[in-house]
């Protein structure tokens, strides 16, 4: 081959692989139909002096949650197309649920990370990053929208406080401490501020000082955003009882309150229209089987009339007849708002997506707008097919004289202007004569004057995780997208789906993006515009942790068998012993076997903790429930929790704690399976503060997991019955024979311990040597972190068998014990991973007792109480975090007998005061061995700590590498990166004192042919 030729094709070989470089790129049990009832309480207390309302909203203002304190969700101002991004920001983790305000062209929106901000919103900066004007960081995660009124600010945060601040420059006027986290929005009106806590007391506080003017206790946490009567002499709210109160302005004096249906009133707020006020609740049963059985009770009204009207006049009553004889499928509820009482079923199927409550109306001209079901509409009749409902979602205005719906039309044909789906979030607000939908894919509108369609703007053109050929998302070349391409670089934390409506304020629409964004948006001029980068080509991270030298081998782990906790603790914090006592207290007051908590919140997988069934041959071995999720039903689980309770317990309430054991493992004995047909799933005591019309089924019946044994040993070390595992050695020996060689989880470990201390206690000799023996066997087995966290994400998939671990189910049902011993020889690798799981890009609210979705896969509305719980647990015995720490963490039980949430105050109770909280400091970071696809970064620290690249395009670091190993000297390669191309990274070292990272910094990859064809011409 001549040398020309030769020259052409190395050249061409090099450039071909210069380009092939990654590139950013069952049955069920049924109660009677549960009645929807109003208690009126008026007349008992007299009336005081007529309140005027003082709240004059100029017409440029959007200044509460859905404009006013009736939550129109209405401006008079309308911005027309066509339009382009004024600014746009995506680097503050907001909540999906808070909605920005605007008063005085000044925007205020609070973030998970604090801190309130005022950004100038009437700035045009091009569709760069926005001006911020103040900011003030309040040290707790800011959930919901803000109010402005006379010049302040007012927001609650999630420690409980609501602050007011100076609108103009953001210092501190006043805060006010409630006795929960606040969840919720502020309405404000007649000098007031009203706000609900999740400690279940609405407060009054003057808006001038912050002083208490009252309380009222609804008994139940309250997390939905009050709303005022229109001549402001009445607060309407919801508690996650279910209640739908109405308090007197003036005294805080209930006037009705009425039981609504549903699981949560939660991220929702009223809408009052005249003396009606509107409720939306979150559904029971799961969202997908709610759109499915709406088909069906359509077209029971038979063949589809191709005139609309004639369709819903048959359609409407049989809707109507579902809804009233199945009260539970009711999410719509239209109330007198004088005396609460149901002015009807509304002909509203459920509507929204992913579990969560359905979008609130909006109110123009006295009519409501809403988001129905029907077989006509923009979407449907426009040939929209989304999932595998037959009928899409709609838009309609209700009469409220009648409760009746006309369907919305356009003068155009539905393509992808806006979406309303069944299935998905589609939030509305209104601007003049404009209908907005804001979704969560896309943003548009329609004209209720002229009927056109308006296509504004959508979240990106290429989206893997929503691919526009099956027509869920916008098509190639989609409207003004906010992102050049996925992955969206971070931070992509929201929380959760439950969307906020766009705003309409200063000429401008201020439109939430998913993951976190947020854009003005305004008349188009003659500026070009390019969406915002996005990050490079790395797929999602998954959560996982490597073993490394992080892995410390003990000379014996022998001494984890036979070390018992230090319990009760000397100078217990006599605060949490009440509230433990308190805890337990309303369960014996039950007087029952309580029914698993049952939680429906959207597509999740539906296994259960503890999983051990009598059928492990049956894929995939563990017990299910259908429908929904349950959560504490297993009763080695109730004894083990009560009897750690137990040393902290009053001497009264010991005994009656006794008595109550004795009877429940009487009737569920926790060394048999569960029994089948599974009345310990419908005869008993509610656990939930809703009303629950079914129960769910499950199946395999599940069977005592080997942890039980330890549940029994803590059972008789802590009341002193010996005497129940005596009379049940066969029982126990059984047991641990049939488990004792499959154990893969820390969780079984505890068992093992618990035979081999048992069988001591009984004078078993060789019982014992032989726990003790496959205990410490299976602690080897654990020393490979990594190998349990796979076992525990792949037996705990969720949701739709997705490996994710975001639940932590490696860390389900830790004890002290084997939380010592992973600290002891894993800590590093265990803390890195649950650093990983906690930082800003995962589920960094973890505590929260009903946490927005975050970070999880899918289509759900929230996480449960497992996630809480397993990271909690963590915390608490494989970090050593201090009281003060696991304080900070304990939130609120989610109903009766939360069994988590008594292990939680226990282990706080039992935390010391001394933990490790200094990170390592980073020194010497060095670019090493750059080529045109890769680079080396090192770096040292000043103790053994993991390492940890993040980077990417910007310094949004859309890319991350992650070592799990505790080292000093720290080197790590980055490859499959484009060559000729400025990176920015920064490192990152996690030890037992937390995570640290250093600042930005660059390097240029070199150009394709410089290295490549050198090396060739050597050969």
């Amino acid at each position: 081959m001549k040398t020309s030729t030769m020259m052409l094709l190395l050249l061409g070989l090099a450039a071909l692989l210069c380009v092939l470089a990654p590139s950013g790129m069952a049955g069920q049990g049924l109660s009677p139909p549960f009645t929807l009832t109003a208690v009126s309480v008026s007349g008992e207390h007299p009336e005081s002096a007529s309140l005027s309302p003082s709240l004059t909203i100029p017409a440029a203002d959007w200044p509460q949650l859905q404009r006013d304190p009736q939550h129109t969700g209405t401006s008079s101002q309308q911005v027309n197309p066509p339009y382009r991004y004024y600014w746009r920001w995506n680097e503050v983790p907001f909540a999906s649920r808070t909605q920005p305000v605007v008063a005085d062209n000044r925007l205020f929106i609070g973030s998970l990370n604090g801190t309130m901000y005022a950004l100038d919103a009437d700035q045009d900066a091009g569709g760069g990053t926005p001006t911020i004007l103040w900011s003030r960081d309040v040290g707790a995660p800011i959930r919901d929208t803000a109010a402005v009124y006379n010049g302040r600010v007012y927001f609650g945060a999630y420690d409980g406080r609501v602050h007011a601040l100076d609108a103009a420059t953001g210092n501190p006027v006043w805060s006010f401490q409630t006795g929960g986290g606040v969840a919720a929005a502020p309405v404000v009106d007649n000098g007031v501020v009203y706000i609900g806590s999740t400690d279940g007391v609405f407060y009054a506080l003057d808006a001038a000082t912050g002083a208490l003017r009252w309380t009222y206790n609804a008994g139940a946490p309250i997390l939905t955003s009050a709303a005022l009567s229109a001549d402001g002499q009445t607060v309407y709210f919801g508690a996650e009882d279910i209640y739908a109160y109405a308090l007197r302005t003036s005294d805080g004096q209930l006037r009705w309150r009425t039981r609504l249906q549903g699981q949560s009133l939660a991220e929702r707020w009223p809408v009052v229209v005249g003396n009606t006020v509107i409720y939306r609740s979150q559904p029971l049963r799961n969202f997908h089987f709610l759109l499915h059985e709406g088909d069906d009770v359509m077209d029971q009204a038979g063949a589809v009339n191709p005139n609309w009207a004639a369709d819903w006049a048959a359609v409407r009553p049989r809707i109507v007849a579902h809804l009233t004889a199945n009260p539970d499928r009711q999410t719509f509820f239209a109330l007198d708002g004088a005396t609460g009482a149901l002015r009807g079923v509304a002909p509203v199927l459920y509507t929204y997506g992913d579990g969560d409550a359905p979008a609130p109306p909006v109110v123009k001209d006295g009519a409501l707008y809403l988001v129905y079901r029907a077989r006509h509409g923009i979407q449907t009749d426009g040939g929209s097919v989304h999932v595998t409902t037959r009928y899409d979602a709609e838009l309609g205005r209700m009469d409220l004289s009648t409760l009746d719906i006309t369907g919305l039309t356009a003068t155009q044909t539905f393509n992808y202007q806006m979406r309303y789906t069944s299935d998905e979030p589609a939030m509305l607000s209104i601007g003049g004569n404009l209908l907005f939908v804001d979704n969560w894919e896309r943003l548009g509108a329609l004209n209720l004057q002229t009927g056109a369609l308006i296509a504004i703007a959508n979240v990106a053109n290429y989206w893997p995780a929503c691919p526009p050929p099956d027509g869920q998302c916008p098509a190639w070349g989609g409207p003004m997208p906010f992102f050049t391409t996925w992955p969206f670089p971070g931070p992509q934390v929201g929380e959760g789906v439950t969307h906020r409506p766009l705003v309409i304020a200063s000429g401008r629409l201020f439109w939430r993006v998913v993951d976190g964004g947020l854009a003005s948006i305004g008349p188009a001029g003659t500026l070009a515009l390019s969406p915002a980068t996005s990050g490079g080509s790395s797929l999602p991270l998954s959560r996982t942790a490597e073993e490394g030298p992080g892995v410390t081998a003990t000379a014996s782990l022998t001494p984890y068998v036979w070390t018992e906790p230090v319990r009760p603790v000397s100078n217990p914090p006599a605060d949490l012993v009440q509230q433990l006592n308190d805890e337990v207290r309303r369960i014996v007051d039950a007087g029952g076997h309580l029914l698993p908590y049952f939680l429906e919140r959207g597509f999740t997988t539906e296994m259960l903790f503890p999983g051990d069934t009598l059928y492990p041959e049956e894929p995939p071995g563990l017990a299910a429930c259908h429908p929904g999720n349950i959560y504490w039903f297993d009763p080695g689980e109730l004894v083990y929790t009560l009897s750690i309770a137990y040393p902290y317990l009053s001497s009264d309430l010991q005994s009656r704690v006794q008595s109550y054991l004795s009877a429940e493992m009487a009737r569920y004995p926790p060394l048999e399976p569960l029994p089948w047909p599974p009345e310990w799933l419908t005869n008993g005591v509610a656990r939930e503060t809703y009303p629950v019309s079914f129960r769910p089924n499950c199946w395999p019946p599940p069977e005592p997991p080997l942890s039980t044994l330890y549940a029994l040993w803590a059972y008789a070390r802590y009341t002193g019955d010996w005497a129940y595992v005596q009379n049940r050695w066969s029982q126990i020996d059984a047991l641990f024979d049939r488990k004792k060689g499959s154990i893969d989880s820390y969780a079984a470990i505890s068992g093992a311990i618990g035979y081999a201390r048992i069988a001591r206690q009984l004078g078993r000799t060789a019982d014992a040597a032989e726990g003790e023996q496959v205990a410490v066997q299976a602690m080897t087995r654990g020393l490979n972190f990594q190998q349990f966290l796979t076992t525990a994400n792949a037996r705990y998939p969720d949701p739709r068998d997705q490996r994710t671990g975001w639940r932590a189910p490696v860390f389900f049902g830790l004890v002290p014990e084997v939380g010592r011993y992973i600290s002891d020889t894993n800590r590093i690798t265990a803390t890195a991973y649950l650093n990983d799981l906690t930082d800003s890009d995962g589920v960094f609210l973890w505590y929260i007792t009903r946490l927005g979705l975050q970070a999880e896969i899918g289509e759900s509305s929230f996480h449960g109480p497992d996630l809480a719980w397993s990271v909690f647990l963590a915390k608490a015995y494989v970090e050593g975090a201090g009281r003060s720490t696991l304080r900070r963490y304990l939130d609120r039980p989610w109903g009766l007998g939360d069994v988590y949430y008594l292990q939680k105050l226990v282990a706080t109770i039992e935390a010391t005061g001394i933990e490790d909280t200094t990170p390592p400091v980073i020194s010497n970071v060095q670019v090493l061995g750059v080529t045109f696809y890769s680079a080396t970064v090192a770096w040292q620290t000043d103790e053994p700590a993991t390492s940890e690249v993040e980077y990417g395009l910007t310094s949004s670091y859309s890319s991350r590498i992650t070592q799990g190993g505790a080292v000093t000297e720290h080197r790590v390669a980055i490859t499959g990166l484009r060559p000729d191309t400025l990176y920015h990274f920064r490192v990152c070292s996690t030890s037992a004192g937390g995570r640290s990272c250093s600042g930005d910094g660059t390097f240029t990859t070199l150009h394709g042919y410089s290295l490549f064809l050198p090396v060739i011409f050597r050969k």
